[in-house]
């Protein structure tokens, strides 16, 4: 047993608890050029600098709404039954699918052809389809499509987009798989599109990007960055999740370990057994 977790206090908060995972934080290497933080030069979000913004849920009821775009088979609908569960687990909160929508409603101003790939504009999704439905105790919409979407006219594509004042998000799975999901790169694609689900629904908390340690709320251009980040929040960042949701966190960890575990998300399983070890520990 680690000599500090020795030592610690009778009583414990939960922040206490979150600061003992610091220990499984991993430090940041340098940039290359071509990465997300070799483009992006982003400040550090302290969670004090979050908890100044006053973003606390206190509300439990609220639902988080799942919105499909596009037309689905039944390995897609799989796929986005099991991100239900996912985000169900990681943020403790009910997750609803609505109904979804056609992509062959979008006009012509929502779309475009790209060097011969038909993409949707992510902002259209947000703006257009989202914001505009009211759903009852609503806490954010996030979309999940199997299209390719891009932010706007300068880019080529986004993963996922999200707008954190009008809570909507968006997130696409059509590059997990080079829109061609089967059964042998499912867990590759569910992988990517729970991290990328997530993440966007974390900015929609006010949570930025991460340049502290290798961490969920890391910025990614490319398949290989968001392949190298974990499903799993640094220490500061998971302080902010559970400062702003009231997370029951040694729940929500094991709740995580069961779903990598079904799964088959070995390396995501690394990363929550590990922290799960301090937490027995220390509680």
């Amino acid at each position: 047993m680690n000599q500090q977790i020795k030592s610690k206090p009778s009583t414990l908060t939960k922040y206490d608890s979150i600061k003992f995972l610091s220990k499984n934080d991993i430090k940041l290497n340098d940039p290359k050029a071509w990465e997300w933080r070799g483009q992006f030069q982003e400040e550090e979000q302290s969670f004090a600098d979050f908890r100044s913004l006053n973003h606390k849920i206190t509300d439990s009821l609220k639902v988080i709404y799942i919105y499909p775009i596009g037309d689905f088979d039944s390995l897609e609908n799989q796929l986005i039954i099991a991100t239900k569960d996912y985000l169900s687990r990681f943020y403790q909160r009910k997750i609803v699918i609505n109904s979804s929508f056609s992509t062959k409603a979008i006009p012509e101003k929502g779309k475009r052809n790209h060097y011969g790939k038909d993409q949707i504009l992510a902002p259209y999704i947000l703006y257009e389809m989202l914001e505009q439905d009211n759903p009852p105790v609503s806490l954010l919409k996030l979309a999940v499509t199997n299209e390719d979407i891009y932010p706007k006219e300068s880019w080529n594509y986004v993963f996922g987009l999200a707008n954190y004042k009008k809570s909507v998000g968006v997130s696409s799975f059509h590059r997990f798989s080079d829109n061609n999901l089967k059964e042998s790169n499912f867990s590759q694609t569910l992988s990517r599109l729970i991290k990328t689900s997530t993440h966007e629904i974390n900015h929609m908390l006010k949570i930025q990007h991460c340049v502290k340690a290798v961490c969920l709320m890391n910025g990614a251009n490319n398949l290989g960055e968001l392949d190298g980040r974990p499903n799993r929040l640094c220490s500061e960042c998971l302080a902010k999740l559970t400062w702003s949701l009231d997370i029951k966190l040694k729940n929500r960890k094991m709740l995580l370990n069961r779903y990598f575990l079904e799964n088959k998300l070995l390396s995501d399983l690394k990363h929550t057994s590990q922290d799960l070890e301090i937490l027995k520990e220390v509680n």
